[in-house]
């Protein structure tokens, strides 16, 4: 790919960006401010309408633009089988990241909350669950691997995995999951990048979406030490899992899989609409400390 194709491509996945910040943000303000002000169904229904829109719209942009790296297909028997123990491997990774980043947190004297809340009634608990578990996990794999991670790809293959992992995380918003969803984005581009397949990372965060929602909802229900029994119960298993697939699938053979040997001047991505994507990631970061 030429520099003048790239650039191309680095200005419309960043003015998609900005359009994904722009809409995620009011999904949030709908979420928190209209808490209690209107029907939970209602705030239900705009949350997954304004969620849709949020990666639609953007990936519907850059669709036809972004080229770099075609879609596998559809996952056969074996790889949809392998996906449960990858996802769980990939958990036990994700379980340590965040002991280990709330533990930062708390010693610097910042306290590590947990803000999401689930409706009570029976339509809206359905609603957020769609919300939740599905629909934010196929749309942002869609926005993040298959568009964001092609564009990157001309970098090389470990580049492209973990910019585009960084701006995942950061677009989680609060400051002590940077880290843990940091790790979790990592391995998913992995996943894409040596299967070339969206749906497998799709499966595997649909899955954490799923044992996420199960956990609060325990939780809610005043089976905290439960929902954190099942957690712990369930890392333990991917570090089974994930000493299983390191025997069976070797470390080395994925180290070697590399991309194609094209580079490409960083200055040749960072074009104004990505700069611009990252200093209102930066506001929202630093929001998340309270500062303002």
């Amino acid at each position: 790919m030429d520099d003048v194709s790239l650039k191309r491509e680095s200005e419309i996945t960043g003015f998609a960006l900005c359009l994904f910040i722009l809409l995620s943000s009011v999904s949030g303000i709908v979420r928190s401010r209209l808490s209690g002000l209107i029907d939970e169904t209602l705030q239900g229904l705009i949350i997954i309408l304004v969620q849709m829109l949020a990666l639609i719209i953007p990936y519907c942009i850059i669709r036809r633009t972004v080229q770099t790296a075609p879609d596998g297909g559809r996952l056969n028997a074996d790889e949809t089988a392998a996906a449960v123990p990858v996802f769980l491997a990939v958990f036990f990774l994700y379980f340590i990241a965040n002991l280990v980043s709330s533990s930062l947190f708390r010693s610097a004297g910042i306290e590590v909350t947990e803000a999401t809340w689930l409706p009570s009634g029976k339509t809206a608990l359905v609603l957020f669950f769609i919300s939740y578990t599905v629909l934010s996990a196929v749309l942002e794999e869609l926005f993040f691997r298959r568009a964001l991670l092609n564009v990157l790809r001309p970098y090389g293959k470990w580049t492209s995995i973990s910019i585009s992992s960084l701006f995942f995380a950061l677009s989680h918003w609060e400051a002590v999951r940077v880290i843990p969803v940091f790790v979790f984005s990592f391995f998913l581009g992995l996943t894409y990048t040596e299967t070339n397949k969206l749906r497998f990372p799709v499966v595997i965060h649909t899955l954490n979406n799923l044992l996420a929602f199960f956990n609060i909802w325990i939780t809610e229900h005043g089976n905290a030490e439960k929902g954190a029994s099942v957690m712990i119960a369930a890392a333990l298993t991917g570090f089974i899992c994930l000493v299983v697939l390191v025997v069976v699938l070797p470390l080395g053979r994925i180290s070697s899989s590399e991309l194609p040997e094209e580079r490409a001047d960083a200055s040749v991505f960072f074009t104004w609409p990505v700069k611009a994507a990252l200093v209102a990631y930066a506001v929202i970061l630093i929001s998340s400390f309270g500062v303002f």
